[in-house]
């Protein structure tokens, strides 16, 4: 996965609206798709924990 930050407004030009679902959804997932995140969207991966607990000797 890429460690540069990118604008999601530059790969999803739509807002989320009932009429549109379908091409929007098409986007979002071209852009988890480019930064290997599809996983974490269907379940297939499990997230990383949300706090790394500290290591003996760091402060």
């Amino acid at each position: 996965m890429s460690s540069v930050s990118l604008n999601v407004g530059n790969f999803v030009t739509l807002c989320l609206k009932a009429e549109n679902y379908p091409l929007w959804r098409e986007q979002i997932l071209a852009l988890a798709e480019s930064q290997e995140l599809v996983a974490y969207l269907t379940g297939e991966a499990t997230p990383p924990e949300a706090v790394f607990p500290l290591q003996e000797g760091s402060d």
